[in-house]
């Protein structure tokens, strides 16, 4: 199986977690330069594990790596709080790519706006009612992650819109935080895409992974369109008791919704199993498709899964 690169940074993580850090430096570096992901997060967890394993020069020639060589830059907050950055704090070196990093942290907030990738086929053009799927990534991801996965889906009856977030964090790296800010990008360009090609409102099927999940659902509650359905993968929901309520706007709209989740996802099983408990209880029509030794992922076969999740919101 190919690695991919939330497998290697869930792994990464796993490893940290057991107190072997340099088993989990030595894990990211062995495989970091074989995936497919945010090469800026690669560094940062390297530089990081690396600090707390007492490796101090290592850590900062990493750090100097990719801020200096790569351009990449971190949040200024982030740098000046991590635990596993504290052998470096004093570090008149480490003070130097903080105060570059923040810098570049500000120029960047003053230019990132929400961004739109359109995956679209020939076919598309000739097919009289094309469905529109609109996704959104996790957080500390970007459309390029999420391409990764979506591009294998389109046909010739449908296209995919990915949506990255405003709200960025650190090189790019896109996060759903502020609902009210994401809310309004899903708009923006769900406006600007029906009305520029042509998609019928009641075609469109929301979906989103993790915190992007929840920032579809929270859509689904307050859009003033009818949308066909919703497909949440491994859904973070921290506020899904207090949105129980609004559940029952999702049966009232006939809106059909699918569940993806890893029975192996600590972030995420249980708000899965809730969640579908829920649905279930306002006689909302629900699918709750459950993976087998899937951690918080992508399944990995995806388009065998998302095609099965079209089906029975389409059906």
């Amino acid at each position: 199986m190919i690695l991919t690169y939330t497998q290697l940074l869930n792994e990464t993580i796993n490893l940290y977690l057991t107190g072997d850090y340099e088993k989990a430096y030595n894990y990211i570096t062995k495989y970091g330069n074989k995936v497919k992901g945010n090469l800026a997060q690669i560094y940062n967890f390297r530089y990081a594990i690396a600090s707390k394993a007492g490796m101090k020069d290592l850590a900062l020639a990493l750090m100097k790596e990719a801020i200096i060589d790569q351009g990449f830059w971190y949040a200024k907050e982030y740098l000046e709080s991590d635990e596993d950055l504290n052998l470096l704090r004093d570090d008149s070196e480490f003070k130097n790519l903080v105060s570059i990093c923040n810098t570049r942290e500000k120029e960047a907030h003053g230019v990132s706006e929400g961004e739109m990738a359109l995956l679209i086929s020939e076919g598309v053009a000739r097919s009289d009612n094309p469905q529109l799927i609109i996704a959104l990534h996790g957080n500390q991801e970007s459309n390029e992650i999420s391409k990764l996965y979506w591009k294998d889906i389109l046909d010739n009856n449908r296209m995919i819109a990915l949506l990255q977030s405003s709200e960025i964090e650190f090189s790019n790296a896109y996060s759903w935080n502020d609902l009210d800010r994401g809310e309004n990008t899903i708009d923006n360009f769900k406006k600007r895409i029906i009305t520029n090609l042509g998609v019928k409102e009641e075609r469109i099927i929301l979906s989103g992974f993790s915190a992007g999940a929840r920032q579809v659902l929270h859509h689904s509650f307050v859009t003033n369109i009818n949308i066909k359905g919703l497909i949440l993968l491994a859904p973070w929901l921290p506020e899904l008791e207090a949105w129980e309520e609004k559940l029952g706007i999702l049966r009232d709209q006939s809106i059909h919704v699918c569940i993806v989740c890893g029975n192996q996802d600590d972030d995420s099983f249980e708000d899965s199993k809730r969640l579908a408990k829920l649905l279930k209880k306002h006689q909302v029509m629900h699918h709750f498709h459950i993976i087998e030794n899937l951690d918080h992922d992508y399944p990995s076969n995806f388009s065998i899964i998302i095609e099965d999740a079209l089906k029975f919101i389409n059906s």
